[in-house]
């Protein structure tokens, strides 16, 4: 994900948004190949606005046969001795964006310091999370 902000004089960001998602796709004549999704958007937006971006959406289909070995692939009556299952997996990337234009080192520093803090607790969450 890359983010370019530009602030105007009357504290609205423009930001230019980039964003990728990949993963593996088949193997192509022994060479991983990958499958790319992007979007690529520009808006402007109020200091402390968020913005909410969404549309990077996915479905996968799965589909699967378990049986008993030897019985399910007899003719005709392998039928009784197998079953088909069928799946559908959707997911959408949302992303929230939330500027904060920071005008002097007052501003600064509140930022470090809510920065500090979201950091420790997402530490103290992930600890106790794992025992």
């Amino acid at each position: 994900m890359g983010i370019e902000p530009k602030i105007n004089s009357d504290n609205f960001v423009n930001l230019k948004v980039n964003q990728e998602i990949s993963k593996p796709g088949p193997v192509i004549q022994g060479t991983t190949s990958f499958n790319i999704r992007t979007i690529n958007t520009e808006v402007v937006v109020k200091d402390n606005q968020v913005l909410v971006m969404g549309g990077l959406m996915q479905t996968l289909s799965n589909e699967s046969n378990s049986g008993v070995p030897g019985l399910k692939d007899l003719p005709f009556f392998g039928r009784l001795f197998r079953s088909q299952s069928n799946s559908n997996n959707k997911t959408e990337l949302m992303i929230f964006i939330a500027p904060h234009v920071i005008n002097n080192i007052f501003d600064a520093d509140t930022a470090t310091a809510q920065i500090k803090d979201r950091l420790f607790n997402l530490k103290k969450e992930f600890h106790l999370k794992d025992g």
